[in-house]
């Protein structure tokens, strides 16, 4: 069975009180901002899988700093019919690249199972906040699929 894997940015980025949330769609040294620890909410990631393939896996690779030690975040996927736990971490004070699941997991799913229709529909994406004072500052989220087909 042919593997493939397909990496996708969002097309839309919508969060309360986060400054320039659109800036999170792209990796590209610009910065989403948020303070409030207000939800930032990234979708519409564009996959085609094809029907009839199996999921193996989802990677979140988010690329973030903090404006002081021990804030913590919490990142989870959406899809509709699906729960969700969230994941928290540590924040690092520079600029970090951290990757969430892997080409055989699927994080933050209960249940660890997602069909192509669940991946291509435009509301799967990821959710992103911090806990703690300070700012959090986000330069793009990024989804990359993992599937084969028959």
């Amino acid at each position: 069975m042919p593997s493939f894997s397909v990496q996708k940015y969002a097309t839309s980025a919508v969060g309360t009180n986060w400054i320039n949330p659109a800036r999170a769609k792209i990796q590209n040294g610009t910065f989403a901002r948020n303070s409030t620890g207000d939800t930032l909410t990234l979708s519409n990631f564009g996959f085609e899988i094809p029907d009839g393939a199996l999921i193996n896996g989802v990677k979140i690779t988010a690329t973030r700093r903090a404006s002081v030690t021990g804030m913590l975040e919490s990142v989870m996927l959406i899809a509709e019919g699906h729960s969700s736990t969230s994941t928290g971490w540590s924040i690092p004070r520079r600029v970090r690249t951290r990757n969430i699941g892997s080409s055989t997991s699927i994080p933050t799913i209960i249940g660890g199972f997602l069909s192509p229709s669940d991946v291509n529909a435009t509301s799967f994406g990821v959710m992103y906040s911090k806990a703690f004072i300070g700012t959090v500052f986000v330069d793009g989220i990024v989804l990359t699929v993992y599937y084969t087909t028959a």
